[in-house]
């Protein structure tokens, strides 16, 4: 017997797929926080947000397993507006992804000074120009610590 499967009661393995598409035409699907039919803050396939609900809410596992998809989506999106992108530095990479993540794509292609020396290789004058921003005025925090990252602050020891 696998345990790594939901079990049925006789131990057969569950079609997990199948509940899911079953509660997915009972629920429906919402992309957006919405109030359903008892008054409760729900999201998605009737997944309950609401605080006053125990046990509700969202996990650790499943808002990291939702932000990696993201990110994925992120890292196609960004091959398709910026190619040249796969062919900076992880690091560099990973604040394009980081940056996206916070202001969307459409987002980052506005700071067209910053991505040009980002793909020009001049990092520090980058890092500069991240920092002088209405973005960096409004997220010191992390754009400091993303711009720490493009300059290599981040990876000196």
């Amino acid at each position: 017997m696998r345990h790594d499967v939901p079990q049925t009661i006789t131990g057969e393995a569950m079609n997990v797929d199948y509940c899911v598409v079953d509660i997915e035409g009972d629920e429906g699907y919402e992309q957006y926080p919405y109030t359903d039919s008892e008054g409760y803050l729900s999201i998605g396939i009737g997944m309950c947000i609401d605080k006053r609900v125990p046990g509700t809410g969202m996990s650790r596992e499943v808002a990291r397993y939702a932000v990696r998809l993201k990110v994925q989506q992120i890292a196609k999106d960004l091959t398709t507006a910026i190619p040249w992108w796969v062919n900076q530095p992880e690091p560099i990479q990973n604040v394009l992804v980081n940056m996206s993540y916070q202001l969307g794509v459409n987002g980052l292609l506005g700071f067209k000074h910053f991505l040009a020396l980002c793909q020009e290789g001049s990092y520090l004058d980058a890092a500069n120009a991240g920092l002088d921003s209405q973005w960096a005025k409004q997220c010191p925090t992390r754009a400091k610590k993303l711009m720490d990252v493009v300059n290599g602050e981040f990876y000196k020891e």
